[in-house]
């Protein structure tokens, strides 16, 4: 990474790093209330979490990041999804609610529309060897 850095001049602004990670749409509870004795209240507990949302997160060098891209587990997406989501925030939905190719494709419109870069403003992504990453074609314009 070091000689590419190098010899593109990227600046620690236009350096990003990419990842997904699920979030739980149920809360933590702060106490559980079992009978005394019991001895399954940790599985009753774990059986409430509920469905993963799929975030994924672009960080740039100096720790500034791009708005937030929601993958939910549904066919269908609405827009009061992402109500009371943060700013600028994007969400999509799959079946999955895991990335796959097509939603990482919409992500990269997302990346591209806010960190506007060009070839005048060149920046370098970072990603992990996820297969959604890996088997992408880019063809924008």
């Amino acid at each position: 990474m070091a000689n590419v850095r190098l010899r593109h001049k990227f600046q620690p602004q236009n350096i990003y790093n990419v990842d997904e990670t699920g979030l739980t749409t149920v809360q933590k509870p702060v106490k559980v209330i079992a009978k005394k004795g019991d001895k399954q209240v940790g599985r009753i507990t774990s059986a409430e979490r509920g469905t993963l949302v799929t975030v994924c997160c672009a960080v740039n060098a100096i720790g500034n990041s791009i708005p937030p891209f929601f993958i939910f587990p549904r066919v269908h997406f609405k827009g009061s999804m992402i109500n009371g989501g943060p700013p600028g925030c994007v969400g999509v939905a799959n079946p999955s609610g895991w990335m796959n190719v097509a939603t990482f494709l919409e992500w990269m419109k997302h990346f591209i529309q806010n960190v506007k870069c060009s070839p005048a403003n060149p920046v370098l992504l970072l990603l992990d060897n996820h297969e959604s990453h890996v088997y992408c074609v880019f063809r924008f314009s």
